[in-house]
């Protein structure tokens, strides 16, 4: 049975629309902010609550993401144009053409980024080594579904693909297909994330109504090669329409995913549900949910510029099962 988590959060007070991103510094002592329509990226001191430094980008940022070693910012833009920043400066360190417009961007450990969208050449997937040209890494996927995610696996040496019906993998290191599956056309991915070695998938999985639109979100964790559902949960009381939010602990033990009324906790071994942790923001579309290296801080940010701190402790324990149950 899950419990409340009655850990009150800090606000963040600063941006006023809404928020596209706030990562973690690896020593998960600063939070680093960028929201829609804002010039300004913020870099906040946890401990304190306080904005400590401001970064001025470019009009028009659309997606961003810090890089894991924590000094640079990688952004895409409505100019169509991915650039990447050094954030003490503020200098722009390099600059190339986006392709297509990004549905999802992330940095990989050794520093290659990566977005993923719907170009007009068919072209999906992009990759990218700042001081080299962009290029193409997956072309025709055939979807009606707008919204992809990517996620890395092995420490950055895989980066998997989620589209409406397909879930591709690569390998970093060589550009090289690795793997790719196929879900149900009567099934729609959402948010995801690969596990290795167990060789599964933990990823949002929705009904598709007959006008195509994605229902009933659950989320599921399956064996690719045998296609076997280990478990899935619902999403608590999730609204129709909205897009289900998803991360995962670093140490893989559980996953938060949002719903109405709250941030949901599930043991990613079981599927069991750990906690409930009520919003402290006026109800709305929440647009950011990040957590801490250390798996201790969980930010949450809303369409409202609302950005929340919340300190998990060590409340997301899995009970210990007795033999047989």
């Amino acid at each position: 049975m899950k419990k409340y988590l009655h850990r009150p959060g800090t606000k963040l007070t600063g941006h006023s629309t809404s928020i596209l991103a706030a990562d973690f510094t690896a020593d998960s002592s600063r939070l680093v902010s960028a929201a829609s329509g804002e010039r300004t990226v913020r870099v906040w001191d946890v401990g304190s609550a306080r904005t400590v430094s401001r970064l001025e980008i470019t009009n028009g940022v659309n997606k961003a993401c810090l890089f894991p070693t924590g000094d640079r910012l990688a952004a895409t833009f409505d100019d169509d144009v991915v650039r990447v920043y050094e954030l003490e400066s503020g200098k722009e360190l390099a600059r190339a053409r986006q392709m297509l417009r990004p549905r999802a961007l992330c940095v990989s450990p050794g520093g290659g980024v990566y977005w993923a969208g719907y170009g007009k050449d068919n072209t999906v997937v992009w990759s990218w080594l700042p001081g080299e040209a962009p290029k193409p890494l997956l072309r025709d996927i055939h979807t009606f579904e707008p919204d992809c995610s990517l996620s890395f696996a092995r420490g950055g040496e895989e980066l998997w693909c989620f589209f409406e019906w397909d879930l591709v993998g690569f390998d970093t290191r060589t550009g090289a297909e690795i793997a790719r599956f196929r879900v149900d056309r009567d099934m729609a991915l959402g948010e995801g994330f690969v596990l290795s070695p167990e060789r599964c998938a933990v990823a949002v999985k929705a009904m598709l109504n007959r006008d195509d639109d994605p229902v009933r979100p659950r989320i599921y964790k399956w064996h690719l090669d045998s296609d076997v559902h280990e478990w899935c949960t619902e999403i608590l009381g999730h609204p129709y329409g909205d897009k289900p939010l998803l991360t995962m602990a670093r140490s893989q033990r559980w996953i938060a995913s949002v719903g109405k009324g709250g941030v949901m906790f599930h043991s990613l071994r079981s599927g069991r549900a750990l906690g409930l942790l009520p919003f402290e923001v006026p109800e709305a579309t929440l647009s950011c949910l990040s957590l801490s290296p250390d798996d201790r801080l969980l930010a949450v940010g809303t369409s409202k510029g609302d950005l929340v701190l919340h300190d998990l402790g060590d409340s997301l324990v899995e009970p210990s099962v007795s033999p047989g149950e």
